[in-house]
């Protein structure tokens, strides 16, 4: 996210976040990222939780939690 590329993030249904590159779909290391209580049915956010300067990726859980990911590349 930090490079300049698009990329679609996707959380899913069934416990998976989903990271993909917009210009060919092809998959990013690293991902998906799976977790037990990771069921969401909302489209993901991007915010700067810790004010680094890079934007982390919020998900909300179908359990009411708001999850944020560091995204590493």
């Amino acid at each position: 996210m930090s490079d300049g590329k698009k990329e679609i993030v996707v959380p899913t249904f069934v416990r998976y976040l989903e990271v993909i590159q917009g210009e060919n779909g092809a998959k990013t290391a690293g991902w998906p990222y799976s977790h037990i209580n990771l069921a969401s049915h909302a489209a993901s956010l991007l915010y700067d939780i810790d004010g680094d300067g890079q934007k982390e990726i919020v998900v909300s859980t179908v359990n009411g939690e708001i999850v944020f990911f560091k995204y590493v590349i």
